[in-house]
């Protein structure tokens, strides 16, 4: 019992003293700032290909990868697609240690800095660079609506074409 809340309190301690470095949190917050409050309106299922958590993640690493950052491979459950391949959704890793950066990763995708993890259990994947990350989606109403309306009218179109189609049937016998 004594070894246990030794062993304990030894975890303890280092998770307080393992916060993830300010200016990794900072970039982290910066990049997750770009896309919606609500990550599930960009990332609509498990293991989508355009949900930006991984090129988020990735870019954050790739910033620090001099100091040896990058991110955690998944490729099971729930995780995400980065330049460099499939990983945890909400994992930063350097020196065979894992700090979960996101709270609920899979709706809000929160920042958090201080969440240690602890010894990776997982391949460290490397970050890479890359030319086109996925857009963040317009914010602005306006824009919205307008996009709206012109999808209204190519949809009105269409179907009046289709009204006027006419179709001639053959029997082959």
């Amino acid at each position: 019992m004594v070894r246990f809340l030794v062993s304990f309190l030894f975890v303890a301690s280092l998770a307080s003293a393992q916060a993830l470095p300010s200016d990794v949190c900072q970039s982290l917050k910066e990049e997750r700032a770009k896309y919606p409050s609500d990550i599930s309106s960009v990332c609509t299922n498990s293991n989508d290909a355009n949900c930006p958590l991984g090129y988020i993640l990735n870019t954050v690493a790739w910033k620090y990868r001099a100091d040896g950052w990058g991110m955690s491979k998944k490729d099971y459950g729930y995780f995400v697609y980065s330049p460099a391949g499939p990983i945890a959704s909400d994992i930063l890793q350097r020196n065979n240690v894992m700090w979960d950066v996101f709270i609920n990763s899979s709706q809000q995708a929160i920042v958090t800095c201080n969440q240690f993890v602890g010894t990776a259990s997982r391949p460290f994947v490397a970050p890479v660079p890359y030319d086109n990350p996925p857009e963040p989606p317009p914010t602005d109403c306006e824009e919205l609506k307008k996009e709206n309306e012109e999808l209204r009218k190519k949809n009105l179109e269409l179907q009046r074409q289709l009204d006027n189609v006419t179709c001639k049937c053959t029997v082959i016998k």
